[in-house]
């Protein structure tokens, strides 16, 4: 290794440059930046004997390009072993390139105020150079000469510095590299790199270490930030950590996080990250000279994949890892909403906070959908281990033809949308669980656990449609009091047609194990085939996200079709008459008819589920209707523990008297007594019986028939 060396030196002192090796560095190491620098990069930087036990360093040395070519910069560190202070002003620099231009150096305007090396001890210089485009290190050589009067030309080179071929003066990955700083050194390099996609290109982060290897406090200079792509082409890179006061104190390891937006590139290898000190040029004017150069490790790149269902991504909380559980397409109003279910997870060792996301569907990668956000409000943050769901939704017609989706999962970043990850699905993925009758929908979202289930249907007659309703359990799975979110959806007949459900529902908390009942009933055309009908129903949401009313709605998720029951046939008793959370049981039914009036006695004694905290008022209808021509003589609305309405029946037992003034109404002999169940209008009849006017007939009962 000595032979080789001494053979390539130039002149007397010459010393050939090789690039930073590079080192599995963990962490940026304290000793002392000399030994540090030797050590690092295995360096044949050595000092260069000047004479007057004066001697030379060249310590660093960078080329980077700006608007006129490229500028060159070089650190120099003069070392007095004499008793004396040596004067500055003696000493300088020049620069050539091996083909004979000769560049003017200029000395940073803060090492001018330098101007002697004191006894036993050191001053380190920094020059500066504009250069050709094309110049390139190994093309360059640097001379430190003294002013001498006494010889040709008044000056005297003392030493030479040349680069061998390809030298750079870039350290390598896992490298670092001391830079001088205020007479003291400090140890730096990159960690890593990220690149998101955002919808122009990437979203660059890269975190900058630096290690004080002195033993006093500086501050740290105001640098410029680079990133350089494998091209050479150099985007600027904002600090995003606070620079203010940035102190660097002895060995204390700290961090300047950066990012950039970058186009998008056609490499996604090879970064550098390029450091520049803004200085004022010798005609006033402002020049960046580079203080480092480093190529960049740890790259994670997000980029749209084949067909996936798991992602993750890192920020400086730690990493997210993601999963699409589920891709639902839903109708709503006169369109189709695309639901993405996406679970997050921490499968770190902290905390993590939870961000608000933003999401996109890119369709047949060339229709830009937004899409909305729905998150737990539960989940302030995810535990190590934890996990929670995100729903993604957005609006697309109807009839779309969809081939292929795009899903990405964004955050805005400052003034941009970032994209974190992103899924790609083909348009056959859409999932919708079928629960079979009988069976319950158990929803586990932190937050939300609910058991959803079907108690009944029933179809209630109008002049010319009909509802088709059906009565939803919805039971609170979470070990505390809540409101629960409001279910709402479509029913789909067998011919595929969507009916939209209207929402009947109460307000309230639901106790943990009980239930909230609800109503969904849709409008159907006299005569519609219910045969094999399905209820899709899923969690309302809204501007706010999770909905609590039918107010406001723009869809809903976390959807799932019912198969739906058969509708249980009226019955010929008046005992067990199912309404709402009640169960009525008449224990007397009276007609009587006097001459200018009838009067319809009623005792009834009423239930109701206790287990059901939270529903809608019921109505009934009593009637008594002439079988002959289908008038009703009585029709009287009732309803149950309501005291605002004009007749309400209470839990417990009751008794009732409705009398009508007959006036010139006709009375025949035949009629029908009727209980129906009411919804805007619309009858659901619950019970009937073929009456007679006997005031000595008790109808409720069970034996009493119409003979």
């Amino acid at each position: 290794m000595k032979r080789k060396l001494k053979n390539s030196l130039l002149l007397t002192a010459g010393i050939v440059f090789m690039s930073s090796a590079a080192l599995p560095v963990l962490n940026l190491p304290i000793q002392h930046a000399q030994a540090a620098s030797s050590t690092a990069v295995a360096s044949p930087y050595k000092n260069i004997s000047i004479g007057n036990q004066l001697s030379v360093k060249l310590v660093d040395s960078n080329l980077i390009p700006n608007e006129n070519g490229n500028v060159a910069s070089f650190t120099i560190s003069f070392n007095n072993d004499g008793a004396r202070d040596v004067q500055f002003i003696d000493y300088w620099a020049r620069l050539r390139s091996n083909s004979g231009s000769q560049y003017t150096l200029t000395l940073l305007d803060a090492d001018k105020k330098k101007s002697k090396i004191a006894s036993k001890s050191s001053q380190t210089y920094t020059f500066y150079a504009q250069v050709g485009s094309k110049e390139t290190l190994s093309n360059l050589n640097l001379q430190i000469i003294k002013f001498d009067f006494s010889t040709a030309g008044y000056e005297r080179s003392l030493a030479k510095f040349t680069f061998p071929q390809g030298f750079t003066g870039t350290v390598k990955s896992g490298g670092f590299k001391a830079i001088p700083i205020n007479n003291s050194f400090v140890n730096t390099r990159p960690d890593s790199l990220s690149l998101n996609k955002t919808l122009t290109g990437y979203k660059a982060k890269v975190k900058f270490l630096l290690r004080n290897a002195s033993k006093v406090t500086i501050p740290l200079p105001t640098y410029d930030y680079y990133i350089q792509s494998s091209e050479g082409n150099m985007y600027k890179l904002t600090p995003t950590t606070k620079l203010d006061n940035f102190m660097l104190e002895p060995g204390v390891l700290k961090e300047v996080a950066l990012s950039a937006d970058l186009p998008a590139l056609s490499n996604t290898t090879a970064f550098r990250l390029v450091v520049t000190q803004n200085v004022a040029s010798k005609d006033g004017d402002k020049i960046n000279i580079p203080v480092g150069s480093y190529v960049i490790p740890n790259k994670q790149v997000v980029e749209n994949t084949t067909t996936n269902t798991k992602a993750s991504y890192s920020n400086d909380f730690g990493t997210y890892d993601a999963e699409l559980t589920n891709l639902q397409r839903l109708p709503w109003l006169s369109s189709d909403n695309v639901v993405a279910q996406v679970v997050i997870r921490n499968k770190g060792n902290s905390y993590l906070p939870l961000p608000a996301y933003l999401g996109k569907f890119i369709l047949d990668n060339n229709v830009n959908v937004d899409a909305k956000e729905v998150q737990n409000t539960a989940d302030v943050g995810l535990a190590p281990g934890a996990q929670t769901i995100v729903y993604l939704y957005g609006t697309i017609p109807y009839n779309y033809a969809l081939n292929d989706i795009n899903i990405t999962l964004n955050q805005k970043d400052e003034t941009e949308e970032v994209q974190l990850l992103s899924f790609n699905q083909k348009g056959t993925a859409f999932k919708l669980p079928t629960i079979p009758v009988g069976s319950a929908y158990e929803s586990k979202d932190n937050g939300r656990e609910v058991a959803v289930s079907i108690d009944s249907i029933r179809t209630y007659t109008g002049a010319s449609s009909d509802y088709v309703a059906a009565y939803v359990n919805v039971t609170n799975a979470q070990q505390r009091n809540a409101e629960l979110n409001a279910w709402t959806g479509y029913f789909k007949t067998s011919d595929g047609v969507f009916r939209p459900a209207k929402l009947l529902k109460g307000k309230g908390n639901v106790t943990p194990g009980h239930k909230e009942q609800i109503v969904l009933y849709a409008d159907l055309p006299k005569n519609t085939n219910t045969k094999d009908m399905q209820l899709i129903i899923g969690e309302g949401v809204n501007e706010k996200g999770y909905a609590t009313t039918e107010e406001g709605l723009l869809g809903y998720v976390n959807a799932v079709a019912f198969q739906v029951p058969g509708e249980v046939s009226a019955s010929n008793q008046f005992q067990n008459l199912k309404v709402g959370p009640y169960t009525l049981n008449f224990s007397s039914l009276v007609t009587h008819l006097d001459v200018n009036e009838v009067k319809f006695g009623i005792n009834v004694d009423i239930a109701r589920d206790n287990t059901v905290d939270v529903f809608s008022p019921r109505k009934i209808t009593m009637k008594i209707e002439d079988i002959g021509t289908g008038k009703a003589i009585i029709s009287e609305d009732v309803e149950i523990e309501n005291p605002q309405a004009t007749r309400s029946w209470k839990q417990g037992f009751n008794t009732d008297l409705i009398t009508k003034d007959l006036g010139s109404t006709m009375v025949g002999t035949n009629y029908m007594l009727s209980i129906y169940e009411t919804i805007d209008g619309k009858t659901k009849l619950l019970a009937s019986k073929s009456i007679t006017w006997n005031p000595f007939t008790n109808w409720a009962d069970p034996n009493a028939v119409n003979s």
